[in-house]
């Protein structure tokens, strides 16, 4: 059957049909797309109460690689934060030492210095005081011999006048002693009893006055020695 065949009425009841077919479907896209749209908006609002509340998965997961990354670069901090303080250590012991090692040295070189001055002090006080002796000595001596020059006895005067210069060192203080030739400290010496067999040199004034003149002169020389060598170490350390 055409559709000349059919009638008014039976198109008309026929657009009606798809009128109503048509607006069915547009209520259903609608709805469907409501219904979508709701349900986007309720995984968007589940993401965002996920992400602020911190379990989101995609946010867990860069969580994770952040956390693995902080722990390597927190692992290669540790190990140069270590090294570096070993090398600290090291370099800080070995400044200690060679710090210790100069001072020492130095220690050293004042102790020495200071033995040689006190050394040099007490050979020139021992010197000075011999000569202080002889001095005294020989003044008495003199006067000795212009009080005796009308004596029948004038060698034993002179025999006695020489005593005093015979002794003049005999009369140094036991405990004030010259250092040896190389200022090294020399034992202390021995005290013989009075009935000890002695040998007493009989020496003229002259002879005992140049030996202390070449004793002075021998300290000077030696401390003159002292201060160039001195004065030459204190330029070559600078």
């Amino acid at each position: 059957m055409g559709e000349e065949d059919l009638t008014e009425a039976e198109l008309e009841c026929l657009r009606r049909e798809l009128t109503a077919e048509v607006a069915e479907l547009e209520w259903e896209f609608k709805h469907a797309k409501e219904t979508l749209y709701n349900e986007r908006i309720a995984q968007v609002n589940n993401k965002l109460a996920q992400a602020k509340a911190g379990t989101a998965p995609e946010f867990l997961h860069v969580v994770s690689l952040v956390e693995e990354t902080y722990r390597i670069r927190r692992q290669v901090a540790e190990c140069r934060r270590d090294f570096a303080i070993e090398v600290a250590n090291k370099e800080l012991d070995n400044e200690l030492k060679a710090a210790q090692c100069i001072m020492n040295e130095r220690l050293l070189i004042t102790e020495e210095q200071i033995r040689r001055r006190l050394q040099e002090s007490m050979c020139r006080l021992q010197v000075e005081r011999a000569a202080m002796t002889l001095h005294a000595s020989s003044g008495g001596s003199t006067s000795r011999k212009s009080r005796s020059s009308g004596s029948p006895f004038t060698g034993d005067s002179a025999d006695r006048s020489d005593a005093p210069t015979r002794t003049a060192l005999a009369t140094l203080d036991p405990n004030l002693y010259l250092p040896s030739p190389n200022l090294e400290p020399r034992k202390k010496p021995i005290t013989l009893s009075p009935t000890t067999p002695r040998l007493v040199y009989q020496l003229s004034e002259e002879d005992i006055r140049a030996d202390v003149e070449t004793i002075m002169a021998a300290v000077k020389e030696h401390k003159l020695a002292l201060a160039m060598a001195e004065m030459n170490g204190g330029k070559r350390l600078c």
